[in-house]
């Protein structure tokens, strides 16, 4: 099988998956054009709720055979988890409480589902938290902790490397730089007060010419609220990513392959798109609900997986049926919920007209000074509502679109750039609509001349996805 053909096999199995409806009739769709073979077959297996907050590269589903490696947790939803997150759940937060934590179901954690304290539906949460580290972990954890608290309790004073004369009476040592120098966080907090106005930060031992550790700068401010602020656009956090609390505003960082991140006033936030958590409805689906019109520049190499996943989308769509050798430049996703809320009551009113399968991919092409215009108001139809007609109307009024971008292509003028859009057929007529009147003919609600175009007998059955800029 073809790396192509492999990429799309699993794009169709993802969608299937995670009931992406949208997607899979799209990709469907464009299968059934080409006359390409799918053969699906489906087997029973668990569903690890949490897997794809703790490992998102990897399958959340486990054979039947397999059931030694889930656990069903007595939470209200009855959630399967696998042992391997339930480690990633436990473990952590075991070394710095031991039992003394308000365990939670992890799968509802992972959907955001508050409340489910497991010491309300399990007897004793130790069991659990032995059977899943094991009793040998949990007990040299205990006496370490215990005896590390021992330790820091008998300690009055600690000196750090920054003033190795004085006695600090701060606990907490930092390495500041790979030198492995290490200071105290009070005299961390001091230094840094004189440095609010500096980009980069050196370590402030003597004679050390080494920039400061970003991390340790994060791990000295944390509670310093005012110094935090001051330092935080400039700080790389390998493995974190930054966020800004949408409830409470305040800055805080999360573990970059996390799919939750909570804040500590309590606030779930989605850390691949930097929105308020959206259980049920994937990143797209929440840009495009909740956010105002904007035109969102996609990359291969997006953190953010729909993000990529859209931008392989728009490559392929383009790439795999345009000719003359012509290559995506760039790839912008159109975000535009008015737009999307009008063409989903289209949608719902032609369904019940002529069924759910007209949904289509097509390509528009006009001056370039038009595009945004297009995908900030919508559509406009030549001759209607005093909207003056750009290309004539050889095959009468209504909105005319390309099936392959080719057709659309011919249209261009301008910077060489063209619509990807999603278009609902409805009933196709088997006459032009001549007049104005005919675009309101509930009997057909487009017409198609050709094999290579179609023409919309209403500005909304038409949405515009990705501005594609070609070679």
């Amino acid at each position: 099988m073809s790396d192509r053909r492999k990429y799309w096999a699993k794009q169709l199995e993802d969608c299937i998956n995670n009931k992406n409806k949208h997607a899979l009739h799209a990709i469907l769709s464009e299968a059934i054009k080409f006359k390409t073979k799918v053969k699906i077959s489906f087997e029973y297996s668990y569903k690890c709720s949490a897997h794809k907050v703790y490992f998102p590269k990897e399958s959340n589903y486990f054979p039947l055979e397999n059931i030694d490696d889930v656990r069903q947790i007595p939470c209200p939803e009855n959630h399967y988890v696998c042992l391997k997150c339930l480690e990633s759940y436990f473990k952590p937060l075991f070394e710095k409480h031991l039992s003394e934590y308000s365990w939670e179901c992890p799968g509802c954690l992972a959907l955001n589902i508050q409340g489910s304290y497991l010491g309300s539906y399990l007897e004793n949460c130790e069991d659990l938290i032995s059977e899943v580290l094991g009793e040998d972990f949990v007990s040299e954890k205990t006496q370490e902790v215990e005896s590390r608290t021992l330790s820091i309790n008998t300690q009055s004073t600690v000196k750090c490397h920054f003033s190795e004369s004085a006695n600090c009476s701060s606990l907490e040592l930092h390495q500041t730089c790979t030198h492995n120098h290490k200071v105290c966080k009070d005299c961390i907090t001091t230094y840094l007060q004189s440095k609010v106005d500096t980009n980069k930060i050196r370590c402030p031992s003597e004679n050390c010419q080494k920039y400061f550790l970003h991390q340790t700068i994060r791990a000295a401010l944390d509670g310093n609220g005012y110094l935090l602020e001051k330092f935080w656009d400039t700080l790389n956090l390998p493995g974190r990513k930054k966020l800004v609390c949408l409830g409470c505003k305040k800055k805080f960082d999360t573990d970059a392959e996390s799919e939750l991140a909570m804040c500590s006033c309590g606030n779930t936030m989605c850390s691949r798109c930097g929105t308020q958590s959206h259980p049920g409805a994937t990143c797209l689906e929440s840009f495009r609900n909740t956010r105002e019109y904007q035109m969102i520049e996609l990359s291969e190499d997006s953190t953010n997986p729909e993000l990529r996943d859209q931008y392989n989308r728009a490559v392929f769509g383009f790439e795999k049926f345009v000719g003359g050798g012509r290559k995506l430049l760039k790839a912008e996703l159109v975000v535009n919920p008015e737009l999307q809320r009008r063409y989903n009551l289209k949608k719902q009113e032609l369904d019940q007209k002529a069924g759910d399968n007209t949904e289509m991919t097509c390509w528009h092409g006009s001056n370039s000074q038009n595009y945004p215009l297009i995908c900030k108001g919508g559509f406009k139809i030549g001759g209607i509502d005093g909207h003056q007609i750009a290309c004539g109307k050889a095959h009468g009024y209504g909105l005319y679109t390309g099936i392959q971008p080719d057709t659309s292509i011919n249209y261009v003028r301008g910077t060489k750039q063209v619509l990807l859009c999603r278009g609902i057929r409805g009933i196709a007529g088997t006459r032009p609509a001549n007049s104005p009147q005919d675009l309101n003919n509930p009997s057909q609600h487009c017409y198609m001349p050709s094999n290579s175009m179609c023409i919309f007998f209403s500005p909304d059955q038409v949405l515009p996805e990705f501005l594609v800029t070609y070679n």
